[in-house]
C-alpha cells in the first residue's frame, strides 16, 4: 500500500481564490465576443433587408417590362373614385405572390369587405428583421405593414412638385439658391406619384441616380426618435389611404369617408386599438424630410437607410445625407446634377 507523505496530498479540486478568476475571465471573454455576434446578427439583418429591397427593385423593373409603365402610388377607378390598391399589390405577380394577387377583387377598392380580409396577409419580404415593429399584430388592426416604401418626391402632390413657368410655385426657401435651383422649370416628383403611374422615359435624372423605394420603419420616426405604435404612420402594404384629402393627397376625393373625418385606412375588423390615433397610409415617403426626422419621410432602424435606385441597384444612404442631395436622389426630373453621398 503507497502512502503519501504529509506534504504530497492529492488536491480535489479548485480553490476559491481560483475559481473567482476563472469566471472572471470567462465574464471578460463574453463581454469582448458579445459586441462582436450582436454586429454579426445586424450584419445578417440588414443583408436579408438589402435583399427585400433587391427584390422589390426588379419586381418593379419585370412590371415595366410587362405593362411598359411602373404601378402608380394607389390607383384610381374609371369613375376617378376610391379604389386604393398600392403599387405592392400591383407587383405581386412579380414578387411570386400571384395567388395572393388573384384573390384581391380589382373591380372593388382595395378596402371593401370583399378585400379586407387578404389585407391581413403576411409577406415576409415586406418585413426587415432589424424593426422591433415589424410585426405589429393586432395593434395595428392585423393590417399587413411595409417596411419598404416608394419615393414620392419632394412632396405627396403631383401639382405642388412643379416649379417655375405658369405653375405659380415657388421652390422652398431650403432650395432655393442651391444646386439644384437650376432657375428654369423642375420637376421634382419622385416616381411613385398618386393616381399616375411613370414611364422610365420620364425618369430624366437616370435610372441610376433616381431612388425608386427606400425603407421606411412600422412606427415612423419624429425628430430623430421613433414613434409609439399608438401615433404611428404605418406604410400599408397592399392598400393607399393618404393622410389628409389636402396637401399631402392630390387625387381630388376622400380616403374612404365622405366628411374626411380620419385620416388613412381604417380597419373595421379587428379594429385598432381603443385610443389609437396610428395612421395607415400609402406605402410611399416624401423627400421633404430627413431621414428620421418625421413620419412622412423615410426611416430606418439600421445606421445607414438602404435604398433601391431604378436600374435594381441597392444604394445605401448616409442619415446625415445633405437635404438637398436628398431632394435630388428622389426626384425623377429635377435635372441638376449631384454627386452621391
Amino acid at each position: 500500500m503507497k502512502r503519501h507523505a504529509p506534504g504530497n496530498r492529492l488536491r480535489a479540486g479548485f480553490t476559491l481564490v481560483e475559481l473567482l478568476v476563472v469566471i472572471a475571465i470567462i465574464g471578460i471573454l463574453v463581454g469582448l465576443t458579445l459586441p462582436a455576434v450582436q454586429q454579426a446578427r445586424e450584419a445578417a439583418r440588414r443583408a436579408q433587408c438589402t435583399n427585400n429591397l433587391k427584390q422589390i427593385g426588379l419586381a418593379l423593373i419585370n412590371y415595366d417590362s410587362t405593362h411598359k409603365t411602373l404601378p402608380m402610388a394607389s390607383t384610381i377607378s374609371d369613375a376617378s373614385g376610391p379604389h386604393h390598391f398600392s403599387w405592392i399589390s400591383q407587383i405581386l405577380p412579380q414578387m411570386e405572390q400571384t395567388a395572393l394577387y388573384d384573390r384581391l377583387d380589382w373591380t372593388l377598392p382595395a378596402g371593401h369587405s370583399d378585400n379586407a380580409g387578404y389585407l391581413t396577409t403576411k409577406v415576409e419580404f415586406l418585413v426587415c428583421p432589424s424593426d422591433p415593429n415589424g410585426d405589429p399584430g393586432e395593434e395595428l388592426g392585423n393590417v399587413m405593414s411595409s417596411n419598404y416604401s416608394g419615393a414620392e418626391g419632394l412632396y405627396s402632390d403631383n401639382g405642388a412638385n412643379l416649379f417655375g413657368g405658369s405653375t405659380g410655385n415657388s421652390l422652398p426657401t431650403a432650395l432655393s439658391g442651391t444646386n439644384i435651383d437650376t432657375g428654369g422649370r423642375m420637376d421634382l416628383n419622385g416616381i411613385f406619384r398618386p393616381g399616375r403611374a411613370t414611364r422610365f422615359a420620364k425618369i430624366k435624372d437616370g435610372a441610376s441616380n433616381t431612388i425608386m423605394a427606400a425603407e421606411t420603419t412600422v412606427a415612423g420616426y419624429d425628430a430623430g426618435e421613433s414613434r409609439f405604435l399608438d401615433d404611428s404612420y404605418s406604410r400599408t402594404a397592399f392598400i393607399g389611404a393618404y393622410e389628409s384629402t389636402s396637401g399631402s393627397e392630390a387625387l381630388g376625393w376622400d380616403d374612404y369617408v365622405a366628411s374626411g373625418s380620419y385620416d388613412g385606412y381604417v380597419p373595421a375588423s379587428p379594429a385598432l386599438p381603443s385610443g389609437s390615433s396610428a395612421k395607415l397610409i400609402t406605402p410611399t415617403y416624401q423627400a421633404q424630410y430627413a431621414i428620421n426626422a418625421n413620419g412622412n419621410g423615410a426611416s430606418t432602424p439600421h445606421n445607414v437607410l438602404i435604398s433601391v435606385l431604378g436600374d435594381g441597384s441597392v444604394q445605401t444612404v448616409p442619415l446625415t445625407v445633405d437635404g438637398v442631395v436628398w431632394v435630388q436622389l428622389n426626384c425623377m426630373a429635377d435635372a441638376s446634377v449631384f454627386e452621391k453621398p
